[in-house]
């Protein structure tokens, strides 16, 4: 279900298609992640999980990295091979799931990153297990979550926020129709990860914690039942980059 659920938002303007890539490898290492500065270098094998639509794979190639992109839509690799082509640069596409990286060989990667897609897998450890093996030891992963809260967390009209239900690790969320919560995309089967199968079991995967922060995305003045009037009350997403033992 997921699959079809991306494969329709493939021209959603907040996850892919046309956007301005630098121009030059100078200007696209400026425009990496800065947790990525000291682990970034040119030749770098990175791998970019869950993360197609033409824009995270090209700019780490752009900044002269090695790049695979694996995401479990077809149609959003199709943007990565487009801009690939239209640029002349590599990319190596894989269309597989985050829990299930199949095809590639152990410590292949120096590099993961993982833009928030952990939610559309019910098995966390399962994709913690696969990203840690096909990692070299002492490579880096930097991964976005949603905050558990966040997927439970709804707006009312009267401009209170509900948590709707009870946090149970890798239940399935029923696909948001109209709902009005901060960070669930419609047509989706979501799952919920406590924070302690997204933080403890990263770590009893063999991986090591360096850093974590909770990107602000709040705005006391946004409209009543927007993502940046949830996030006043409740921290949308969870940044973490930690080192393979």
């Amino acid at each position: 279900m997921n699959q079809a659920a991306w494969d329709e938002m493939r021209y959603d303007s907040r996850f892919a298609g046309e956007m301005s890539l630098p121009g030059t490898r100078d200007e696209a290492l400026a425009g990496i992640d800065p947790w990525l500065a000291d682990d970034f270098y040119c030749g770098a094998r990175l791998l970019c999980l869950g993360a197609g639509g033409g824009r995270q794979g090209p700019l780490h190639a752009i900044a002269g990295a090695d790049v695979t992109v694996v995401d479990i839509s077809a149609k959003q690799l199709a943007h990565d091979a487009a801009v690939a082509k239209k640029l002349d640069i590599k990319i190596k596409l894989i269309q597989a799931s985050a829990d299930r990286l199949l095809g590639i060989d152990d410590a292949s990667f120096d590099i993961v990153i993982q833009p928030v897609s952990a939610c559309y897998v019910k098995n966390l450890q399962a994709m913690y297990k696969e990203v840690y093996r096909v990692l070299r030891p002492g490579g880096s992963y930097l991964v976005q979550h949603k905050q558990p809260n966040s997927l439970h967390a709804k707006c009312g009209t009267d401009g209170k926020i509900h948590l709707t239900e009870k946090m149970v690790t890798g239940k399935g969320l029923a696909p948001t129709i109209g709902a009005n919560f901060s960070t669930r995309e419609r047509g989706t089967v979501e799952f919920a990860h406590s924070l302690e199968a997204l933080l403890g079991g990263l770590c009893e995967s063999g991986f090591s914690i360096t850093r974590f922060s909770g990107p602000p995305r709040a705005d006391a003045f946004a409209l009543i039942g927007s993502a940046e009037y949830l996030a006043c009350f409740v921290t949308p997403y969870l940044r973490i980059k930690a080192i393979r033992g």
